[in-house]
């Protein structure tokens, strides 16, 4: 790395480099089922009022008919960002009739696996590329698991921020490959550090209540917290992103090295080039039919599900991974992140503010190449906080040893205050402090974690995870559709300012 964080801190203290830190492109990716008023998955066609969903940028669906997607473009601040995605919200709340957003990650009731409906799209080659694909996804993960839900949140850095520290600090590297080995070194310490993240927002300790009870969730071997249609985790915070959750699949043996792009490229070109001996038995075709891309390790690189990974603007005619190779890295796109659903869009401005934080700490904190051994170390870190987070016994590893979240996450928020306090002072507000204090009380008390106040409003309520999901769904609603409600005679209380929509 071309830094130590004092030194990189110390530069960005002086008021000329210090507004650097508050430029960048943010971007955001939502996925939420669609369900029917009564909680079940809507098995409608995606409205066609959001038109066509191979060319509508920003509302379209991710793996199933009923899964919508919204996207933002890439603006310039947190603000634009979170109020374009209430935008998108409104108009797909208004868009789907009388159905609801599911408002969790994890499902709630699903149908029988076949009955799932996958995404359609026209029938462009890239459209009927995208169905292929699809369907491989269904063969190799299963449909429930696809349809677990979360947000991408997507940054770059500026131009100006780049050339600033690139001249300070590698002036005699080509720009390029500073760039590159930035990003590179801050996903590295994404991956050490982000059991924190896992941590503070993790929103899914529960799973539904009857549908999910099989092999692929595993869900009976976690206790009961409330009831018997309740199965959740004492101690959970993320079940999306543990193995109750999302499955590597049988590319899980082999890793991709984040140590440099030429490593990542190599060993992605390896999953994209190897033959799997699980998949092959599924064929490519059957009975006439294209069933999946291919029978290599990965089908497309959109397959590696990373918590992190890099991304260039789409080009015509291109993949990710040609434009990666040819230009280098242009933003990061980070995956790991829950439906919050005590928000209405599933995210806070708060906790996209201490994201931001916890990314520049990533950059400007040391960061070693990572070996085989350490990135286990950080797996298993990252599968603990996710499935027993919250457990007052629970202690992680690192190559030095073990310790606890509250002792080294105080020691990462403590470097988050010094990135605050600058762009709090460039922005002349306390946004970035105060996303680090709300942080710091709930590493001391994880009774304020998001994971605990879902596992508490269902205990006192008595719900199951399905009825704790539909009843914040109608709320959700009501906030970007007060008017129907009030039409309806609706005596539903929210303590709510709705969002006025032009």
């Amino acid at each position: 790395m071309f830094w130590e964080f004092n030194e990189i801190t110390e530069f960005f203290s002086d008021n000329k480099n210090m507004k650097m830190l508050s430029l960048g492109k943010w971007g955001l990716e939502k996925e939420s089922l669609r369900i029917t008023k009564d909680g079940e998955l809507a098995l409608t066609p995606h409205p066609a009022v959001f038109g066509d969903k191979t060319v509508n940028p920003f509302i379209t669906t991710d793996f199933s008919e009923s899964q919508v997607e919204m996207i933002t473009p890439a603006l310039n601040s947190i603000e634009e960002a979170d109020d374009f995605l209430k935008y998108l919200h409104s108009v797909v709340e208004r868009g789907i009739g009388d159905e609801l957003l599911w408002p969790l990650s994890m499902p709630g009731i699903l149908p029988d696996e076949e009955i799932i409906p996958s995404a359609l799209f026209n029938n462009s080659p890239e459209g009927r590329e995208k169905e292929i694909y699809r369907s491989g996804l269904a063969l190799r993960y299963g449909k429930r698991m696809q349809m677990i839900s979360g947000i991408h949140y997507n940054f770059s850095f500026s131009n100006e921020f780049w050339e600033l520290i690139h001249q300070r600090f590698a002036p005699e590297t080509e720009m390029r490959s500073f760039i590159n080995d930035s990003y590179f070194a801050l996903a590295r310490n994404f991956l050490r550090f982000r059991w924190i993240l896992l941590y503070l927002f993790g929103a899914s300790p529960s799973t539904a209540d009857k549908s999910h009870e099989d092999d692929e969730f595993r869900c009976n071997d976690i206790p009961d917290i409330s009831n018997s249609r309740n199965r959740a985790s004492q101690y959970a915070t993320n079940l999306r992103m543990s193995s109750f959750g999302y499955d590597g699949g049988d590319h899980d043996m082999h890793s991709v090295s984040f140590n440099s792009m030429e490593d990542y490229l190599r060993d992605l070109r390896i999953l994209l080039s190897t033959k799997s001996i699980k998949y092959s038995r599924y064929g490519i075709f059957q009975n006439g039919r294209q069933i999946q891309l291919n029978d290599n390790l990965l089908q497309s690189e959109n397959e590696f599900y990373s918590p992190i990974r890099f991304k260039r603007i789409n080009g015509v005619g291109d993949t990710n991974f040609g434009r990666l190779e040819k230009s280098g890295v242009e933003y990061i796109e980070l995956r790991i992140f829950d439906l919050n659903p005590f928000f209405v869009t599933g995210i806070s401005r708060e906790q996209m503010y201490f994201v931001h934080l916890f990314i520049l700490f990533c950059l400007f904190e040391k960061s070693n190449p990572l070996n085989g051994v350490e990135m286990s170390i950080s797996d298993m870190n990252a599968q603990l906080t996710a499935t027993i987070g919250r457990d007052p016994e629970l202690s992680l590893n690192d190559m030095s040893g073990s310790f606890t979240i509250e002792k080294r996450g105080e020691e990462i928020l403590d470097k988050l205050a010094v990135i605050a306090e600058f762009l709090d002072e460039v922005k002349g507000e306390t946004n970035y402090m105060e996303s680090v204090d709300s942080a710091r009380e709930a590493i001391i008390n994880n009774e304020l974690l998001p994971s605990s106040w879902i596992t508490r409003e269902m205990k006192n309520c008595n719900e199951s995870h399905n009825e704790f999901g539909l009843r914040r769904a109608v709320k959700n609603r009501y906030y970007f559709c007060i008017d129907e409600f009030i039409a309806a005679g609706s005596d539903v209380n929210i303590p709510v300012k709705p969002l006025q929509v032009s």
